[in-house]
Protein backbone atom coordinates (compact mmCIF):
# COMPACT_ATOMS: atom_id res chain seq x y z
CA UNK A 1 0.00 0.00 0.00
CA UNK A 2 1.67 3.22 -1.03
CA UNK A 3 0.38 5.67 0.85
CA UNK A 4 -3.06 5.67 -0.48
CA UNK A 5 -6.42 5.32 2.22
CA UNK A 6 -8.45 2.14 0.74
CA UNK A 7 -11.69 1.54 2.37
CA UNK A 8 -12.46 -1.87 4.12
CA UNK A 9 -15.66 -2.02 3.26
CA UNK A 10 -16.97 -4.37 0.42
CA UNK A 11 -17.33 -2.35 -2.48
CA UNK A 12 -20.83 -4.29 -2.87
CA UNK A 13 -22.60 -1.90 -0.02
CA UNK A 14 -20.96 1.76 -1.92
CA UNK A 15 -23.90 4.17 -2.08
CA UNK A 16 -22.75 6.28 -4.97
CA UNK A 17 -24.69 9.24 -3.92
CA UNK A 18 -23.22 9.60 -1.00
CA UNK A 19 -19.65 7.99 -0.80
CA UNK A 20 -17.50 10.21 -2.78
CA UNK A 21 -13.88 10.39 -3.40
CA UNK A 22 -12.42 13.02 -2.17
CA UNK A 23 -9.50 15.62 -3.07
CA UNK A 24 -6.77 13.67 -1.11
CA UNK A 25 -8.15 10.00 -3.06
CA UNK A 26 -10.06 9.05 0.22
CA UNK A 27 -13.29 7.88 -0.15
CA UNK A 28 -15.44 9.79 2.25
CA UNK A 29 -18.56 10.42 2.81
CA UNK A 30 -20.05 13.38 0.50
CA UNK A 31 -20.57 16.70 2.98
CA UNK A 32 -24.08 17.74 1.34
CA UNK A 33 -25.21 14.45 1.49
CA UNK A 34 -24.66 13.81 5.39
CA UNK A 35 -26.08 17.18 5.71
CA UNK A 36 -29.52 15.93 4.37
CA UNK A 37 -29.99 13.23 6.27
CA UNK A 38 -29.49 14.84 9.47
CA UNK A 39 -32.60 16.98 7.97
CA UNK A 40 -34.69 14.09 6.85
CA UNK A 41 -36.04 11.62 9.07
CA UNK A 42 -36.23 8.10 8.83
CA UNK A 43 -40.06 7.22 8.21
CA UNK A 44 -41.92 3.47 8.42
CA UNK A 45 -43.00 3.25 4.68
CA UNK A 46 -47.17 3.05 4.22
CA UNK A 47 -47.47 4.36 7.75
CA UNK A 48 -49.89 6.67 9.18
CA UNK A 49 -48.55 9.74 10.52
CA UNK A 50 -51.08 11.38 13.55
CA UNK A 51 -49.70 14.63 14.54
CA UNK A 52 -49.60 14.63 19.04
CA UNK A 53 -50.99 17.98 19.65
CA UNK A 54 -54.24 18.49 17.13
CA UNK A 55 -54.68 14.54 16.01
CA UNK A 56 -54.23 15.99 12.52
CA UNK A 57 -53.58 12.76 10.23
CA UNK A 58 -51.37 12.38 7.42
CA UNK A 59 -51.56 9.78 4.87
CA UNK A 60 -50.44 9.72 1.00
CA UNK A 61 -48.02 13.08 2.00
CA UNK A 62 -51.39 14.84 2.74
CA UNK A 63 -52.23 16.04 6.20
CA UNK A 64 -55.87 16.20 6.54
CA UNK A 65 -58.35 17.34 10.14
CA UNK A 66 -61.46 16.55 8.83
CA UNK A 67 -62.94 13.85 11.05
CA UNK A 68 -64.67 11.46 8.47
CA UNK A 69 -61.71 11.31 6.80
CA UNK A 70 -59.19 10.79 9.65
CA UNK A 71 -61.72 7.59 10.80
CA UNK A 72 -61.29 6.00 7.35
CA UNK A 73 -57.57 6.47 7.30
CA UNK A 74 -57.31 5.30 11.20
CA UNK A 75 -59.08 1.88 10.12
CA UNK A 76 -57.51 0.69 7.30
CA UNK A 77 -56.17 -2.29 8.17
CA UNK A 78 -52.15 -2.85 8.30
CA UNK A 79 -51.06 0.11 8.63
CA UNK A 80 -48.51 1.33 11.47
CA UNK A 81 -49.22 4.44 13.61
CA UNK A 82 -46.40 6.83 13.97
CA UNK A 83 -46.67 10.29 16.46
CA UNK A 84 -45.16 13.39 15.36
CA UNK A 85 -46.19 17.15 14.79
CA UNK A 86 -47.94 18.60 11.88
CA UNK A 87 -46.59 21.52 9.92
CA UNK A 88 -48.47 23.54 11.96
CA UNK A 89 -48.41 22.73 15.33
CA UNK A 90 -43.97 22.59 14.46
CA UNK A 91 -44.71 26.20 13.12
CA UNK A 92 -46.19 27.02 16.13
CA UNK A 93 -44.09 25.52 18.22
CA UNK A 94 -40.85 26.53 16.75
CA UNK A 95 -42.70 30.29 16.68
CA UNK A 96 -42.86 30.71 13.09
CA UNK A 97 -44.43 34.01 11.88
CA UNK A 98 -45.36 34.78 8.27
CA UNK A 99 -48.04 37.12 8.77
CA UNK A 100 -49.31 39.88 10.87
CA UNK A 101 -52.12 41.66 11.39
CA UNK A 102 -52.84 44.91 12.94
CA UNK A 103 -56.33 46.14 13.49
CA UNK A 104 -56.90 49.81 14.98
CA UNK A 105 -60.30 51.31 15.60
CA UNK A 106 -63.18 51.69 18.07
CA UNK A 107 -64.38 48.76 16.55
CA UNK A 108 -61.90 46.65 18.04
CA UNK A 109 -63.15 47.34 21.55
CA UNK A 110 -66.65 47.76 20.82
CA UNK A 111 -67.07 44.34 18.62
CA UNK A 112 -64.12 42.67 19.50
CA UNK A 113 -65.93 39.19 20.08
CA UNK A 114 -67.41 39.52 16.80
CA UNK A 115 -63.85 39.83 15.27
CA UNK A 116 -62.87 36.96 16.64
CA UNK A 117 -65.85 34.83 16.02
CA UNK A 118 -64.85 36.21 12.06
CA UNK A 119 -61.51 34.96 13.09
CA UNK A 120 -61.99 31.36 14.57
CA UNK A 121 -64.35 30.54 11.62
CA UNK A 122 -61.39 31.44 9.17
CA UNK A 123 -59.61 29.49 11.09
CA UNK A 124 -62.01 26.23 10.90
CA UNK A 125 -62.39 27.16 7.28
CA UNK A 126 -58.84 27.35 6.58
CA UNK A 127 -57.37 24.21 8.94
CA UNK A 128 -59.99 22.33 6.74
CA UNK A 129 -57.78 22.65 4.27
CA UNK A 130 -54.41 23.13 5.08
CA UNK A 131 -53.22 22.27 9.05
CA UNK A 132 -50.63 24.67 8.74
CA UNK A 133 -52.81 27.71 8.53
CA UNK A 134 -52.51 28.92 12.49
CA UNK A 135 -52.81 31.77 14.81
CA UNK A 136 -49.22 31.99 17.20
CA UNK A 137 -50.41 34.67 19.12
CA UNK A 138 -53.08 37.50 19.42
CA UNK A 139 -53.13 40.51 21.69
CA UNK A 140 -56.10 42.96 22.45
CA UNK A 141 -54.75 45.99 23.81
CA UNK A 142 -57.50 49.03 23.80
CA UNK A 143 -58.55 49.98 20.01
CA UNK A 144 -55.50 48.01 18.81
CA UNK A 145 -55.78 44.19 18.19
CA UNK A 146 -52.78 42.27 16.67
CA UNK A 147 -52.69 38.51 15.57
CA UNK A 148 -49.64 36.44 14.39
CA UNK A 149 -50.33 33.77 12.00
CA UNK A 150 -48.12 30.67 10.40
CA UNK A 151 -48.94 31.65 7.05
CA UNK A 152 -48.92 34.24 4.53
CA UNK A 153 -52.40 33.43 2.92
CA UNK A 154 -54.21 33.37 6.67
CA UNK A 155 -53.23 36.74 7.47
CA UNK A 156 -54.17 38.41 4.19
CA UNK A 157 -57.39 36.96 4.07
CA UNK A 158 -58.50 37.79 7.96
CA UNK A 159 -57.46 41.36 7.00
CA UNK A 160 -60.03 40.89 3.75
CA UNK A 161 -62.68 39.53 5.73
CA UNK A 162 -62.25 42.14 8.46
CA UNK A 163 -62.68 45.00 6.09
CA UNK A 164 -65.59 43.42 3.90
CA UNK A 165 -67.87 42.82 7.45
CA UNK A 166 -66.23 46.15 9.14
CA UNK A 167 -65.59 48.46 6.08
CA UNK A 168 -62.85 50.57 7.05
CA UNK A 169 -58.82 51.01 4.94
CA UNK A 170 -56.82 47.86 4.38
CA UNK A 171 -53.21 48.60 3.74
CA UNK A 172 -51.22 44.50 2.73
CA UNK A 173 -47.59 44.47 2.79
CA UNK A 174 -45.20 41.47 1.19
CA UNK A 175 -42.08 41.96 2.09
CA UNK A 176 -40.24 40.88 -1.12
CA UNK A 177 -37.02 39.03 0.20
CA UNK A 178 -38.80 37.41 3.26
CA UNK A 179 -42.26 35.16 2.82
CA UNK A 180 -43.65 37.51 5.23
CA UNK A 181 -47.06 39.53 5.38
CA UNK A 182 -47.72 42.72 7.38
CA UNK A 183 -51.92 43.59 6.97
CA UNK A 184 -53.18 47.08 8.51
CA UNK A 185 -56.74 47.45 8.97
CA UNK A 186 -58.28 50.57 10.23
CA UNK A 187 -61.87 52.07 10.97
CA UNK A 188 -62.38 55.56 9.48
CA UNK A 189 -63.46 57.92 11.19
Amino acid sequence: MSGKNISTRPRSSWNRRSDALDMTGQIGRDRTDTERRKRVRKRTPGAVRVCSACAAVSAEKRWVTDPETIARIRNAAGRAIEPTLCPGCARVRAGRVDGWVRLEGQAVRGQEDEIRNLVYNILEDSRRDDPVHRVVSWHTAGTKMEIETTSQWLAETIGKAIQRDLGGELDIRFIPDEEFVRVYWKQRG
